[in-house]
């Protein structure tokens, strides 16, 4: 709301909002004052009075509390900072997993390496066997074969 000011007002702070001239004009001293905030002036007793907007003038009156949107933009802003403090939670917990997930493939890639290596042991072991059966005595790997199958034919009834 628009309020004409005693002359060499320098400004009035009301409920610790400080109110300075908008405009000076003619020698007359103009502001905008909160609506809730004007009974407040007027009852100091200094001369302050309210008006129509100076001619000219096109600053817009100063906004109206309005405690819905006021406590909608509170919560929002309490909502954001809990979103952003869940993000950085999650951003952390995801590379805590990245890491890991690098761990586990490393080991992985271990595994792997070991299990080559131990086909190509098999392969050379049974090289090896190939190699032996030819040095041992076909009696000997007739008596070997016989006793294995009949083995077998037991361990199956």
């Amino acid at each position: 709301m628009w309020m004409q000011a005693p002359d060499s007002l320098g400004g009035i702070t009301v409920d610790r909002t400080t109110y300075i001239p908008d405009l000076v004009r003619d020698g007359k001293i103009f502001f905008r004052a909160a609506d809730h905030h004007v009974p407040l002036i007027i009852a100091t007793g200094l001369g302050f009075e309210v008006c129509n907007p100076p001619e000219g003038t096109d600053l817009p009156d100063i906004p109206r509390p309005d405690p819905v949107r006021d406590t909608a933009i509170a919560d929002s802003q309490r909502d954001l900072a809990q979103l952003r403090a869940t993000v950085d939670q999650q951003k952390t917990e995801l590379s805590q997993a990245a890491a890991a997930v690098s761990v586990l493939r490393a080991e992985l890639d271990d595994a792997k390496l070991r299990a080559l290596e131990l086909a190509q042991e098999v392969v050379e072991l049974g090289t090896t066997i190939v190699a032996l059966r030819e040095l041992i005595p076909t009696t000997v790997l007739k008596k070997y074969d016989a006793e294995r199958k009949a083995a077998a034919e037991g361990a199956s009834e």
